[in-house]
C-alpha cells in the first residue's frame, strides 16, 4: 500500500512537469463581478415649517415661558366658548389655547392640574391677546400671592389702555374681552 501511495504521488508529480510550469501554479481566481449599483438616496423629506416665537441663540439659553389663565367674554357679557386665545409679540404668534364651554382658558392652578396659555418671549415685550383673530382687551389682572404660608390670587381691574408685558416665568390670571365678527 505504501509504494502504491508513492507511485501515485510519482505519477502526480511527473503529469504536472509534464503540462508545464503553468499547471502548478493554482488556476487564477476569477475576475469581480463589477459592483452592484448603489441605490439612488432617498429624497430627504421637506423641512418642518419654523416653529413660531422667538430665534434661540447658540449657547444663551432661553426664557422660561409666562403662563396665563383666565376667563374670556364676549362685550354682551356672555361666556367665549370654544373661542382661540392667541398670544402675539411684535406680530409674531407666540401661544394659543381654546377656551371650555364656560369660556375658561387654561386653568386656575390652586384648584386643579394647571394648564395654561404658554408665552414665549423676552422680558418687557409687550403681549397682545386675540380671540378668535379679534384683539381683545384685557380687563382683570390675576396675581398669585403667597402670605402665611397659604397661596390666593388677587385680582385688579384694568383699565382699557393697560397692555400685559412678557415677564419670564410668571403666572398670571388674565380676563379678556372681545367683541365677535357679525
Amino acid at each position: 500500500m505504501q509504494k502504491m501511495s508513492l507511485v501515485l504521488s510519482m505519477l502526480l508529480l511527473f503529469s504536472l512537469l509534464a503540462l508545464g510550469p503553468g499547471c502548478a501554479q493554482p488556476a487564477p481566481a476569477p475576475a469581480p463581478s463589477p459592483a452592484p449599483a448603489p441605490a439612488p438616496e432617498p429624497t430627504p423629506a421637506p423641512s418642518p415649517p419654523p416653529q413660531e416665537g422667538p430665534e434661540v441663540q447658540p449657547g444663551v439659553r432661553p426664557n422660561p415661558p409666562h403662563h396665563f389663565w383666565g376667563r374670556v367674554t364676549t362685550s354682551t357679557g356672555e361666556p367665549a366658548a370654544d373661542a382661540e386665545v392667541t398670544a402675539w409679540i411684535n406680530g409674531t404668534l407666540r401661544g394659543s389655547i381654546t377656551t371650555d364651554a364656560d369660556g375658561q382658558y387654561g386653568s386656575d392652578p390652586l384648584k386643579e392640574f394647571p394648564y395654561y396659555l404658554v408665552i414665549s418671549g423676552q422680558d418687557g415685550e409687550v403681549i397682545e391677546f386675540r380671540v378668535d383673530g379679534v384683539v381683545a382687551e384685557e380687563t382683570r389682572l390675576g396675581t398669585l400671592i403667597e402670605e402665611n404660608e397659604t397661596r390666593h390670587w388677587q385680582w385688579q381691574d384694568l383699565k382699557p389702555e393697560w397692555q400685559a408685558v412678557y415677564t419670564a416665568g410668571e403666572v398670571n390670571g388674565l380676563d379678556l374681552r372681545y367683541t365677535p365678527p357679525q
